[in-house]
């Protein structure tokens, strides 16, 4: 379909196989987030290589044919959200955290005494 390309990330949106069934045609649309990175060295003595890949593929609709009809059906993705709320939710306590401790263990601070 489409693809964006910027350093080791890319995203691009595959479309599925379809499914026939009777005589409607369906097949799913889905964005995937692609991280890759790659280095291979080789000298007189040694050769090392390294590798790594991520791929986060995320539904996104199902598009549904029927005679001349076509139809996008959005899906979404309850489980994805859920989890980056939590994820969020997560890191604003540790930074709340972090920066409590930080006024508190700061030198400047005062206590209301003569400065």
């Amino acid at each position: 379909m489409w693809k964006i390309h910027c350093g080791p990330w890319k995203y691009r949106l595959e479309q599925g196989d379809p499914i026939q069934v009777g005589d409607w045609r369906m097949f799913p649309l889905v964005s995937v987030w692609s991280w890759r990175r790659r280095r291979a060295r080789l000298g007189a003595r040694r050769f090392s290589a390294r590798g790594a890949l991520f791929e986060r593929i995320s539904p996104m609709a199902v598009v549904v044919q029927r005679g001349g009809e076509r139809r996008l059906i959005p899906i979404l993705d309850i489980t994805r959200l859920l989890i980056s709320a939590i994820a969020g939710l997560c890191l604003a306590g540790t930074l709340s955290i972090l920066a409590a401790r930080r006024a508190l263990r700061s030198p400047n601070r005062s206590f209301g005494g003569k400065a």
